[in-house]
């Protein structure tokens, strides 16, 4: 029988499940069936997030989408990405993932919209479910968690290595070099950058770890 999870402003009956590997899609919808929520597959091949998002938005009320989804060629597109879009769109989405270490650089630019990411380990049981999505429904509805709350904050460019560069933003407690990709700069900043150039960002400072750690050229984009 299926229910509904009245979560913040959000009613949550069916999740869409994106993942290029059947036995995570399998695992996933047994800890649905226990949390008495519905499951729809997206089934590839995806071939845009326009199409993608709007089957997502048809046919169910929250997201689970793995990040690597090239397997077989069932989608050409990242999880991060398809991830974010939803986020900005207002639904619930939480990416699942065993991704870590330099994978972070290439979605760096994407996590100011990705509130959740969980381990297949973490999201084993409804309850682990249920207090990632109230996460994602807190900061949807304006209520940032002061790891993910963002300030003014000087940033320095200490190395260069293209596609990449490398920057310390020395007022983070963590004072950790942060790798960040050329790509995601308009082109008028990418032609500021080189070492010692110096400059204020915003960035999440109060985050715990530098996987969290996102930075924001500028607020408003």
């Amino acid at each position: 029988m299926i229910c509904m999870w009245n979560i913040g402003q959000h009613m949550i009956s069916t999740v869409a499940v994106v993942d290029d590997e059947a036995a995570s899609r399998e695992s996933i919808g047994w800890m649905l069936s226990d949390a008495d929520l519905g499951m729809r597959e997206i089934k590839g091949p995806l071939t845009s997030i326009p199409n993608t998002q709007s089957q997502v938005f048809s046919e169910a009320n929250a997201l689970i989408c793995d990040h690597y989804l090239s397997h077989k060629n069932y989608a050409q597109f990242t999880g991060a990405r398809l991830v974010s879009a939803c986020i900005k769109s207002g639904l619930l989405a939480i990416l699942c993932t065993r991704f870590g270490g330099s994978d972070i650089d290439d979605i760096r630019s994407l996590l100011r919209y990705i509130p959740i990411v969980r381990r297949p380990n973490e999201l084993n049981e409804p309850d682990e479910l249920h207090e990632a999505l109230t996460l994602c429904a807190d900061e949807l509805s304006g209520n940032v968690p002061p790891e993910r709350k963002v300030w003014r904050a000087q940033l320095v460019v200490e190395r260069i290595e293209k596609p990449y560069f490398n920057v310390s933003v020395p007022s983070w407690q963590l004072e950790e070099s942060i790798r960040l990709r050329f790509d995601d700069l308009t082109p008028e900043i990418a032609s500021k950058i080189e070492i010692e150039y110096r400059t204020h960002v915003w960035a999440n400072l109060g985050a715990q770890t530098s996987d969290r750690f996102f930075i924001i050229w500028n607020l408003d984009a």
